[in-house]
């Protein structure tokens, strides 16, 4: 089970602190970039959903 770290940077690729943080943790964490999964801030609640309770051992 991997920790969560979740991006909201809108423009990540020229970012350097967020790019410098997923970079550094690939492999040890799990670093979703939201802005990029939901570049029309319309957040899937039930999909974001579904991706917690499995980390949180919550999910049958």
């Amino acid at each position: 089970m991997k920790t969560i770290i979740n991006l909201f940077h809108p423009n990540f690729k020229q970012s350097r602190v967020n790019k410098g943080l997923a970079d550094q943790v690939k492999g040890e964490f799990e670093v979703r970039n939201l802005a990029e999964l939901y570049p029309d801030f319309m957040i899937d609640v039930k999909k974001e959903q579904q991706v917690w309770p499995v980390r949180l051992g919550k999910n049958s």
